[in-house]
């Protein structure tokens, strides 16, 4: 318990919010397996809410067959060679929240596994728009997530006091704050970290799973530690092969500096500067050459920014992110059928002014956020 403590102010915090039915902020510091712990504890009855959205019982029929369980153990294996810190942070999580850790596993592998049972697009989220010029250095981001986790989500300030372990290197324990779902390591939304490293993350869907590699939702998770944008890349190499693939969205305070990164499975990346201009990217690879699902939620999000003006500052930007021109596949999402999700929040990422502004409604229409968070943290927050 000496090395654990949960800050009274953030718990007082994580009270208030609640109360306005706001997503919660939970400020912890300690070894990665306390403060997960203490993540499981507090975040309870989210994880327990949404878990079958992760864990279905087709997924754990899938784990039960012979092919389902060389897959699981196949990607587990790689997590407990290459992350052991991870492991660590994934048993806490199931401790306390109370549920097997093999559910928490699985919940990491979520894309991995509903690919491999599937064959299909496994689902679907996000759109960012990446503006660099003269006056403004700019990643716009809508959270889109399935509509189970609407009321779920949180935020988690994390602080570490691992001692350094070489066995664990490249494994560090950086502080980060990041938009996190019930169940899952953070990294898979947006976060950033002491550095002035901030990123947000696309799904996409390649057609093959690379069962030997690094599951999506751990490699997020590393990035949390990124010192530099070339730090990231390098956490990206010494993931691969990758088990799946997805989009990196990254800047620096301190280079003002945008890149996107296309992950494919294997060993297949391609890294893109935003030097000037602007960059829309949704959820199909746009540049990298792999075999992928088409989105229909994607094709038609695309059309409709090609109709708009390309953004040049914030304002414009949310006139792409709160777009609802096309009401059966509007960019920012209701979750109203065919389309089954929901814009979570939209985050704009100044890296000129060093600010992170979260908005839980359409900023299009209501420009005010309901969060801003400065974009460097203390190392012993």
């Amino acid at each position: 318990m000496a090395a654990l403590r949960v800050l009274c102010a953030a718990l007082a915090l994580l009270v208030a919010v609640t109360a306005v039915d706001r997503p919660p902020i939970l400020s912890v510091h300690g070894t990665h397996s306390e403060v997960y712990r203490v993540i499981g504890r507090m975040f309870k009855k989210s994880i327990n809410a949404t878990i079958d959205h992760l864990v279905s019982e087709e997924t754990l029929a899938f784990y039960e067959s012979p092919q389902g369980r060389a897959d699981y153990n196949q990607m587990s294996a790689t997590v407990h060679r290459k992350y052991p810190g991870y492991i660590h942070e994934m048993r806490g999580l199931a401790d306390g929240a109370g549920v097997p850790f093999s559910h928490i596993m699985m919940a990491n592998m979520h894309f991995e596994l509903s690919t491999l049972q599937r064959k299909t697009v496994a689902f679907k989220g996000c759109s960012d728009v990446l503006v660099s010029n003269d006056n403004v250095t700019l990643i716009g981001h809508n959270e889109d997530g399935a509509s189970v986790n609407v009321d779920h989500m949180g935020f988690i300030n994390a602080t570490f006091t691992d001692p350094r372990h070489p066995a664990w290197a490249p494994f560090d324990s950086e502080p980060f704050l990041a938009f996190a779902y019930p169940g899952v390591l953070a990294g898979n939304a947006f976060g950033w970290n002491q550095h002035g490293i901030a990123f947000t993350t696309n799904a996409v869907f390649p057609k093959e799973i690379d069962t030997r590699g690094t599951p999506r939702y751990i490699l997020s998770r590393d990035l949390l530690n990124a010192h530099s944008i070339e730090d990231a890349i390098e956490r990206i190499m010494f993931a691969q092969p990758i088990a799946s693939g997805f989009a990196l969205n990254i800047g620096s305070l301190h280079e003002k500096r945008l890149v996107n990164v296309e992950i494919g499975p294997g060993f297949n990346m391609l890294v893109r500067e935003v030097e000037s201009g602007t960059l829309e990217h949704f959820n199909m690879y746009e540049a990298l050459n792999v075999e992928q699902y088409d989105d229909t939620s994607t094709l038609h999000r695309r059309a409709a920014a090609s109709r708009i003006p390309l953004p040049t500052d914030s304002r414009s930007i949310f006139d792409v992110l709160g777009d609802t021109s096309d009401a059966t596949w509007p960019i920012y999402r209701n979750g109203h059928a065919p389309d089954t999700d929901t814009t979570l929040s939209t985050t704009l990422l100044d890296f000129e002014k060093g600010r992170i502004q979260v908005f839980l409604r359409n900023p299009k229409l209501y420009p005010e956020p309901d969060f801003t968070f400065p974009m460097t943290l203390e190392k012993d927050t």
